[in-house]
């Protein structure tokens, strides 16, 4: 396993000129957070960025060690979401053809051939008749994109058209009309919910971390890495705990819209988490996936799902998760 002091050890020599320049970057001269950083590296396999984002230089190295890495959680994910499941999540078409009853809205592939043959205007043409589409508009996004980069909303079919010719291709959906008690949070994206499923192989599923997304003002996309906000989620209650960024802010209210961020119950919470669990009974080659689920009057619909999802639960209540993390995952039949 590379989750280990030598194999940290090797990648910190190779890697030391970018992540001093991080650090000095975040803390300045500051050499007690830096050795601070190096430590949580080394020993916790906590890189700098997560250093940071986890706010790892106000606690202590007793607190620092009861977080859980992304080191660790991807060494997982390779080891238990079969290559199988990461090229279904990851392609965001196999993933909605496998999913297709769940999504609740149309959806078409655009190829890189149908870009240089000339059949994108009559593809986009013929999907923008749909009336649902027409009415709402449609998003574009690259096939194999995260954290919400090169994702686009059209309203205008030939706008559409222009902006796609300069890609690689993607899938182009029509628009989700999210339901109105989410939407007054950031109206300008579509406000997520990320649910992670735990498949433990003997017919019983789990919903574990799971937080509640908003976008900021202006922005198409939910994404803390484009930052957004983020909220954890009591599992039984379905009830907003604390929320945050991931530039060390946090917030009881929404900062452009100015909504009520924690003590808040999410909408249909139970529909929700059922919802979640089917999906993950559909993918048994998956053992933990992050579902990123929307609601619409029509009630919850997928968004996507994700083999490799960061556990952000932890960065929002501000503790850490490794504990958990680790007996949760033991009772998974190997």
């Amino acid at each position: 396993m590379k989750n280990n002091f030598a194999y940290r050890l090797y990648v910190q020599l190779k890697r030391r000129k970018s992540r001093k320049r991080f650090l000095i970057d975040k803390y300045g001269q500051n050499p007690k957070i830096r050795r601070k950083a190096l430590w949580a590296w080394l020993f916790c396999g906590i890189a700098p960025n997560e250093f940071h984002r986890l706010h790892c230089e106000e606690k202590t190295k007793k607190e620092i060690r009861t977080f859980l890495s992304l080191s660790e959680t991807r060494e997982f994910y390779r080891k238990y979401n079969s290559s199988k499941a990461q090229k279904i999540l990851s392609d965001k078409y196999i993933a909605y053809t496998r999913f297709k009853e769940f999504y609740k809205r149309n959806c078409i592939l655009i190829t890189k051939d149908d870009i240089e043959n000339n059949v994108l205007e009559t593809k986009i043409h013929e999907f923008w008749q749909k009336d649902s589409v027409n009415q709402r508009g449609a998003i574009f996004k690259p096939l194999k994109g995260e954290r919400g980069f090169g994702i686009k909303i059209f309203h205008d079919e030939k706008e559409a058209v222009e902006m796609i010719k300069q890609t690689d291709g993607g899938v182009m959906e029509e628009l989700i009309v999210q339901n109105e008690e989410l939407a007054e949070y950031n109206p300008s994206s579509v406000n997520t919910l990320r649910i992670i499923t735990v498949n433990y192989g003997d017919g019983t599923v789990d919903v574990k971390w799971p937080v509640m997304r908003y976008g900021r003002e202006g922005s198409v996309v939910d994404n803390s890495g484009s930052g957004g906000v983020f909220a954890a989620v009591d599992v039984a209650s379905g009830k907003t705990l604390a929320a945050c960024d991931e530039f060390h802010n946090f917030f009881e209210v929404h900062p452009d819209t100015k909504k009520k961020l924690s003590g808040v119950v999410i909408p249909q919470w139970n529909e929700a988490c059922a919802l979640a669990k089917h999906l993950a009974t559909m993918i048994p080659e998956a053992v933990i996936v992050g579902w990123d689920l929307a609601l619409s009057d029509d009630g919850w619909c997928m968004v996507e799902g994700n083999s490799s999802p960061l556990i952000g639960h932890q960065i929002a209540i501000d503790r850490g998760l490794k504990d958990e993390w680790r007996k949760t995952v033991s009772r998974v039949k190997k």
